[in-house]
């Protein structure tokens, strides 16, 4: 398995999304590169701007394929496990994914534990 979806499986595995549905895996793969990209820092509009490119491939005209900003709240809330689930796998040391990161203060390194700055601690 990849980096990629090494930290899709992982995400999949803290919001209850099953690896083994392909559907799940292209969704999945969005999130990692949120992931990748911002971290710890990763917001619910960040995760429904994945749901979005993703959901555009199935149904191009689904109502909730809008910004973030212009959703209720019911709607924003669903965006949540999901945002949590890809900060928590932030965190998480890169010997489980088999890539390299930004090194912590204990020699460890770590994804994006910070998002874009790339240094913990900041």
């Amino acid at each position: 398995m990849n980096y990629i979806d090494a930290i899709a499986k992982a995400i999949g595995e803290r919001c209850d999304l099953p690896w083994g549905d392909p559907e799940n895996i292209r969704l999945l793969r969005m999130y990692a590169l949120v992931c990748l990209c911002k971290g710890t820092d990763a917001t619910d509009a960040d995760t429904h701007d994945a749901w979005s490119a993703w959901e555009t491939e199935l149904f191009p005209n689904h109502r909730n394929i809008t910004p973030f900003a212009l959703l209720d709240q019911k709607t924003k809330s669903k965006d949540r496990k999901y945002t949590k689930a890809i900060r928590e796998v932030a965190r998480m040391p890169c010997r489980y994914f088999g890539t390299t990161g930004v090194r912590g203060t204990g020699g460890e390194e770590f994804i994006k534990p910070n998002g874009p700055k790339g240094q913990l601690g900041q």
